[in-house]
């Protein structure tokens, strides 16, 4: 451990149960601020023994709640202004105790509005999920005006209790520009590529029978913002020229969407050209990766980021949405396919195995070099710091 640092931070996230990527940023975030001597803790509205085990020395704060919170997010707005209020009680309570407050996943962003008395801290958002993204597509004009409300009232909180905001993409970047008026940071995040490089491929061929499989895995909830229905078109669209395609789909369901997707399956035959296989633990997830010939993620504007990386871990090439936050980095680096013809992509791979591969170890490379937890919370310990510094002056 380091030596201990003056420095108290508070993170703030909705929910530390479920443990899907937004959560391994927070650990890997809460882990490396305690090697560097900070003192740090959670605050969410809820916890599980996994997590807590995962933790090196940060405690999860939990105040009493009845809000039943299950990605992909809260079930209404009623929840999200009872959640509001929960962390706003539990913050008063608590924040002498931190120097700076780190706020996540919205409404958590909400939380410090108005800055007055206790809540009157150094803030720092990584900004994940601004609140229209929560908006659906198909509106209709009455929900398109609460949402020019709503992204009204978003700017006018987030430039009165924000003093830092730290974004991962591009998409992201922008999007804080615009909305905010505000300069924000771009802090790639991390991939653990010790872990996720050391794969055993043999082990999930097993498992799962994928000898002499050309396998296509993609991971995550399953979910619509995750768009595996998209996976699972591609695969009808390719069957015929790659008779001995697999496609995986790995990660907890959920059940509404679940029931479509293997209704769908069950309807156009494909059974035996798609495995479910639940939420893994995450050295099945790595063999799983290993054994793979592609990773694909035909995910849409929100979430999903670290998995399409941390299949190139294990040098398996990778296709991605043009929707996905991260697509333009992809692109940029030359890390992966970027399209929104996920059939074509796929037999690309297939017919050009050499290539692919190629470039996967170089993306695999790059991932190691470039894209680690230390320095991704180096980088956030800063933007702590400089928020900080305003309230020292």
């Amino acid at each position: 451990m380091a030596k201990k640092n003056s420095m108290r931070v508070l993170i703030i996230h909705n929910q530390m149960k479920y443990y899907g990527g937004a959560e391994l940023l927070i650990v890997e975030l809460a882990n490396w601020l305690t090697k560097r001597g900070i003192k740090n803790d959670i605050l969410a509205l809820s916890s599980s023994k996994e997590v807590e085990k995962a933790l090196i020395d940060t405690k999860i704060i939990t105040p009493e709640n009845d809000i039943d919170l299950k990605p992909p997010g809260y079930k209404n707005v009623r929840d999200i202004l009872k959640a509001i209020k929960v962390f706003k009680k539990k913050l008063k309570e608590i924040s002498d105790d931190y120097d700076v407050i780190n706020v996540h996943d919205f409404p958590t962003s909400w939380v410090l509005f108005p800055r007055i008395g206790k809540t009157k801290k150094p803030c720092v958002w990584f900004m994940n999920l601004p609140p229209d993204l929560y908006s659906k597509p198909d509106a209709g004009i009455f929900l398109r005006f609460l949402n020019l409300i709503r992204r009204f009232v978003d700017r006018i909180i987030v430039r009165n209790s924000i003093d830092v905001i730290t974004v991962a993409e591009t998409a992201n970047e922008d999007r804080a520009k615009k909305r905010y008026g505000m300069q924000p940071r771009l802090i790639h995040f991390g991939v653990n590529y010790d872990f996720f490089s050391k794969g055993n491929a043999s082990k999930a061929i097993k498992k799962w029978n994928l000898k002499n499989k050309f396998v296509v895995v993609q991971s995550g909830m399953i979910c619509s913002v995750k768009n595996q229905f998209a996976s699972v078109k591609a695969i009808e669209e390719v069957r015929n020229k790659i008779p001995n395609v697999i496609l995986i789909l790995a990660g907890k369901e959920d059940e509404n969407y679940g029931k479509m997707l293997k209704d769908y399956i069950k309807e156009k035959g494909l059974e035996r050209f798609v495995i479910f296989t639940g939420n893994l633990k995450r050295e099945d997830l790595r063999d799983l990766y290993k054994a793979a010939d592609v990773g694909l993620f035909p995910i849409g504007d929100q979430g999903g980021v670290l998995a399409p990386f941390e299949c190139l871990c294990a040098e398996t090439p990778i296709i991605v949405s043009e929707e996905i936050e991260t697509a333009s980095f992809i692109k940029n680096e030359s890390l992966g396919t970027v399209t929104s013809n996920y059939s074509k992509a796929l037999l690309d791979v297939y017919r050009n195995p050499k290539t692919y591969n190629q470039q996967a170890k170089k993306s695999s490379e790059f991932v190691k070099k470039n894209l680690s937890w230390e320095k991704f919370s180096d980088r956030m310990i800063q933007a702590f710091k400089d928020a900080l510094k305003k309230y020292q002056c």
